[in-house]
């Protein structure tokens, strides 16, 4: 049985330009579900299959050996914004039969409730 789940992760990689300056003190982006694998390329960078599962959307070709310069040559993207080409994961729900469960997308954000403490700045 095939269940939709909404992950919502805060990124830590956001493109450059991929949010339009009158957004204000906040930033969103929905990404569509691209395939799942043991790699966290931040925690295990390097060793394929050796993290837990994990949900990836955003840039396709995400895995346990991406960096920022991988992921800029290969901008390939499932999120509604084509200029983001970050990576999104998430851990992976498992039913408890084992199954895991795709989700259908994520959204990622930030929002700012303190606009001269925490300005929202894209990275370079």
């Amino acid at each position: 049985m095939k269940l939709n789940l909404i992950t919502v992760s805060l990124a830590t990689l956001v493109a450059a330009g991929a949010f339009p300056a009158h957004a204000g003190p906040q930033a969103h982006v929905v990404c569509g579900y691209h395939h799942t694998l043991g790699d966290d390329a931040i925690m295990m960078f390097g060793k394929a299959n050796q993290a837990m599962w994990h949900d990836f959307f955003g840039n396709t070709h995400t895995d346990a050996v991406s960096t920022y310069q991988t992921l800029r040559a290969e901008p390939d993207t499932t999120c509604d914004n084509k200029a983001d080409s970050s990576a999104y994961w998430a851990p992976s729900m498992k039913l408890p039969d084992g199954e895991i469960v795709n989700p259908a997308y994520q959204k990622a954000y930030y929002q700012s409730t303190n606009i001269a403490q925490d300005p929202l700045h894209p990275c370079p």
